[in-house]
């Protein structure tokens, strides 16, 4: 008894001779085989540049490439010095914020001096005027020792 298979072969019965069919055949073998060794190749190279640019070797076990280490340390000690930079700068403008603060503390301090002490010598020049105006008339007036009163009017008591 004979039995069916289905047949193995997923492409259709072509009407074609199979001379015909050969050369694309090959064709589009020869151009997969070139685009697998491309790839093949591209693996290869990005696996070589991964592997360089690794900072580890093969395996952890292996412990750290000095080599990687080596090619990277510029950017490290930059990225350190980058930093430290960005830690210190908060601390050295809110030092300079204080002094600033200070120094116009002082700037206002000096003038409120200076005005009280204009006010003060133009008081005393009009004392002066004054003193001089009445040695001048020989009305023989001296300084007050006490100060002045307000003198208000009283009210009467008879009313």
């Amino acid at each position: 008894m004979k039995q069916n298979f289905p047949n193995p072969d997923p492409r259709p019965a072509s009407p074609l001779s199979s001379s015909e069919l050969a050369e694309p055949i090959l064709e589009q073998d020869d151009t997969e085989r070139e685009l697998l060794e491309i790839q093949r190749r591209r693996a290869r190279l990005v696996g070589e540049e991964q592997e360089s640019f690794s900072l580890w070797g093969r395996g952890r076990s292996e412990g750290i490439d000095p080599r990687g280490l080596r090619r990277h340390l510029p950017f490290a000690s930059y990225l350190l010095a980058l930093g430290i930079f960005a830690v210190l700068w908060p601390y050295t403008i809110s030092d300079k914020h204080l002094v600033v603060a200070k120094l116009e503390e002082e700037v206002e301090l000096l003038r409120k001096k200076s005005f009280f002490s204009a006010a003060e010598r133009i008081r005393l020049e009009r004392l002066s005027s004054i003193e001089e105006q009445v040695a001048s008339l020989g009305l023989g007036l001296e300084r007050s020792t006490r100060p002045p009163y307000l003198l208000s009017p009283q009210p009467e008591r008879g009313e």
